[in-house]
């Protein structure tokens, strides 16, 4: 996932060091990042985990700066595939666009 960089409150943020920030937390199996759908200052992400939202929140505070802590946040247990074996980006955006 080369070149996802955003603008988030005036400063650049790399998604792929939010996902290594989320994929470091035990038990976080795997991470999607990105701009919050409705709030222009803010981030977006879904993990593949069996722990609960605010758990990861808490432990990313170790790990993220606070603004680069998502302020949606969607735990699911495994993440969908496409027909051909691959992360379905795709639904994970919708599940984040869903209000």
């Amino acid at each position: 996932r080369v070149g996802r960089t955003i603008k988030i409150a005036a400063r650049r943020v790399d998604l792929g060091e939010i996902e290594r920030g989320l994929r470091s937390v035990a038990g976080v199996r795997e991470a999607y990042a990105m701009a919050h759908p409705h709030k222009s200052d803010a981030l977006a992400a879904a993990v593949s985990t069996d722990l609960g939202v605010e758990e990861i929140r808490t432990r990313l505070r170790a790990v993220l700066s606070p603004w680069k802590i998502p302020e949606r946040l969607v735990a699911v247990r495994e993440f969908p595939l496409t027909p051909r074996g691959k992360t379905d980006t795709r639904q994970i955006k919708a599940w984040l666009q869903a209000r």
